[in-house]
């Protein structure tokens, strides 16, 4: 009877879900990419979820553990995907962004002021002259 008990045990799997749990909680380095601003950005799965992060600059072999969330751990969901494949998309858009940043030399303005031009200013003199005349 223990032998059968034993027997079928194996073939169910028994005991082996608890490392196969682990297995799945600890993250795991997918792709990893040096960036032009020198920077190593990778693609790390965690549980059923990937993310992109970036490492910090180091000597060694960079590891799965190293990745830190970009713009922190509040802002994990940013940079969360559902599969590899969008994962992998959004890097390589980031990468892309990253390089013509580079080769331009220059960060990108987002908020540049606005420059008033000759007519503008002499529209806005006469407007305010017909108003007072009125």
């Amino acid at each position: 009877m223990a032998d059968i008990l034993s027997r079928m045990q194996d073939l169910i799997g028994y005991g082996t879900v608890k490392e196969s749990r682990e297995s799945l909680q600890k993250p795991v380095l997918e792709y990893h990419v040096k960036a032009a601003d020198g920077e190593t950005y990778g693609i790390i799965r965690e549980s059923s979820k990937y993310y992109i992060k970036v490492a910090p600059k180091k000597d060694t072999e960079v590891l799965a553990e190293d990745y830190d969330y970009i713009g922190g751990y509040m802002n994990k969901a940013e940079n969360e995907y559902g599969s590899y494949s969008q994962a992998s998309k959004n890097l390589e858009l980031k990468l892309m962004g990253i390089n013509e940043e580079a080769e331009k030399g220059k960060r990108v303005e987002i908020f540049r002021p606005k420059e008033e031009s000759d007519w503008q200013i002499n529209e806005t003199k006469e407007l305010r002259a017909e108003i007072d005349r009125m």
